[in-house]
């Protein structure tokens, strides 16, 4: 499942908490949860918290549909 930040703003703890229950659950299902079009202040968020370690992270759609393909 990708989830696309693109359009995004801003995410806090409470987005955060949302995608770490929705990916334990996806994974459960047989998936991956990938986040595309993460930016600042989100990176940085991600980073520090050190959840960028527990979501493959594409900077576009096309570049995590692409892995996708070579995967």
């Amino acid at each position: 499942m990708l989830v696309d930040f693109s359009g995004l703003a801003f995410c806090d703890s409470t987005g955060l908490n949302v995608l770490l229950e929705n990916r334990l659950a996806v994974r459960e299902a047989g998936g991956s949860l990938e986040l595309v079009g993460l930016h600042q202040p989100m990176e940085g968020m991600f980073r520090v918290t050190g959840a960028d370690g527990l979501f493959p992270l594409h900077p576009d759609v096309d570049a995590a549909l692409a892995n996708r393909r070579r995967a």
